[in-house]
């Protein structure tokens, strides 16, 4: 068996960050993200003795009919792409032309068609959805004729044109049973980020779950809500693979909370310490002190990434995010007294969002002062319990996929806030943080090369609003 797994192109040439687990959002500086999640899938492929390819059409810039004669060139049984909310129509739309054209068997990754399976099935006239977190299931399908696959747990397949939800997949229990993602067959040159100083770099899974049950995210419909943890020695050795064979040493560990077990965390700082590693990682501020900030600052950590949402208590209770004010601003305060760099990530129009609450949370981000911020605007993603909610209310604007973005669009409106506001909000907020002398002559201090230069300035153009997405829509 011949399976390529693809990373599609847009028409428009738009980039995405897509990655298992995450919702997906537009690219804020043009920055390229490494496919993990399909590397782990085609790591497990080559496990099985079966041939496997990558093909990242973002990252390689490539059109759509690019994109299709390198995938038939390759000439695969099978073409697996991952996808997200806001590109799942227009991939969708595409590999039901390579099916047509070339009768492809074709499948489907990620969080979107992790939430709705058997109607992203139908839409994209699909073979099979991978549902949840995939490994298991993609090697079960390899192994069982096609009659079989409807009883493949984590699996929707097309039985004679009907979507057939098989049961859940049970998780994996020991991820270091897991092969290392087979980061050889991307364009894994070409991944890089703001952070990273113009250097590639990869993403790192040390960990999977979120116990958390925050009703804006989706991470535990794909992981599960209990932690599991790869052994030091496991993860250790991925990385030091990476800088051997790819010459790759930053890291960006894409998990929900890497500081939730603490000493685990502390007994994968000391493996990392004596390697010179650079990364940075999520986290959350009830999770973290100075001590272990101080052991991560030791260790490479350059940066970490907190999910405050609001600088208003209610609207942090409401959307079940399980922190305080006080908790926020202890967390953030001691990762810059261990000397390492805070990006904050806020939300504009949760539930209860009023113009009120939204300058509590300006005046918030400026009295916490990360290094870095984001404003998005709620979005509620199918598999979450915003859209549930959303739904029920009758908030949505509209379920046109495409909109659901958190940078560029707002697509649901409630009694308190129009998607109007939210937008202007999102860009009063952000400018307001930006915007100020202090803040640019920092900026201007970390530059240290032209990428690094390329790369921030595309990313502030955007946050700033001086550039937009193609898509900007608010309303019908």
């Amino acid at each position: 068996m011949r399976v390529l797994f693809l990373n599609p192109p847009l028409p428009d040439g738009d980039i995405y960050m897509k990655e298992l687990g995450r919702c997906g959002r537009r690219s804020v500086g043009g920055e390229t993200w490494p496919q993990t999640g399909l590397s782990y899938l085609a790591a497990v492929v080559l496990a099985e003795g079966h041939e496997a390819a990558i093909v990242d059409g973002m990252a390689e810039g490539l059109t759509q009919a690019q994109t299709e004669a390198r995938i038939g060139a390759w000439k695969p049984d099978w073409v697996i792409a991952g996808t997200t909310t806001p590109t799942f129509r227009q991939d969708a739309a595409y590999l039901k032309g390579l099916k047509a054209r070339h009768g492809y068997t074709i499948g489907f990754t990620g969080t979107h068609v992790t939430a709705l399976p058997k109607e992203s099935l139908t839409e994209a006239e699909a073979d099979f959805v991978l549902v949840a977190e995939a490994e298991l299931t993609i090697r079960r399908l390899l192994s069982r004729p096609r009659s079989e696959w409807s009883e493949v747990p984590g699996a929707c397949v097309n039985v004679a044109g009907e979507a057939v939800l098989g049961p859940p997949t049970e998780l994996v229990k020991n991820l270091d049973d897991l092969p290392y993602p087979a980061r050889h067959l991307t364009p894994y040159q070409l991944y890089k980020m703001p952070f990273s100083r113009g250097e590639p770099f990869a993403t790192v899974i040390p960990s999977r779950g979120c116990p958390y049950p925050c009703t804006f995210c989706r991470a535990g419909t794909v992981w599960g809500t209990g932690i599991r943890t790869r052994s030091v020695d496991n993860l250790l050795g991925e990385l030091l693979q990476m800088r051997e064979k790819l010459g790759i040493n930053f890291f960006a560990f894409m998990t929900d909370t890497f500081t939730l077990r603490r000493s685990w965390v502390k007994q994968v700082m000391q493996g990392m310490r004596p390697h010179g590693f650079r990364w940075v990682c999520n986290s959350r501020v009830d999770t973290i002190d100075y001590d272990l900030a101080r052991e991560m600052k030791a260790s490479g950590c350059e940066l970490i990434s907190f999910g405050v949402e609001s600088g208003n208590q209610r609207i942090l209770e409401s959307s079940k995010k399980g922190i305080t004010l006080d908790q926020i601003r202890e967390g953030i305060a001691a990762t810059k007294r261990a000397g390492i760099l805070t990006f904050a990530y806020f939300i504009i129009g949760l539930p209860g969002e009023t113009e009120e609450t939204i300058e509590d949370t300006i005046r918030f981000a400026r009295e916490l002062d990360p290094d870095y911020c984001n404003f998005h605007v709620a979005t509620p993603f199918p598999g979450t319990e915003l859209y549930e909610q959303a739904k029920k209310n009758g908030w949505l604007v509209h379920e046109d996929w495409e909109r659901y973005e958190e940078m560029g669009s707002a697509v649901m409106r409630t009694s308190l806030l129009s998607p109007e506001a939210a937008m202007q909000a999102q860009r009063r907020a952000t400018r307001s943080v930006y915007l100020r002398p202090k803040r640019i002559l920092k900026e201007l201090g970390r530059l240290r090369s032209w990428g690094d230069l390329r790369l921030r300035a595309g990313a502030a153009l955007r946050l700033l609003g001086v550039t937009q997405p193609k898509s900007t829509t608010l309303v019908d």
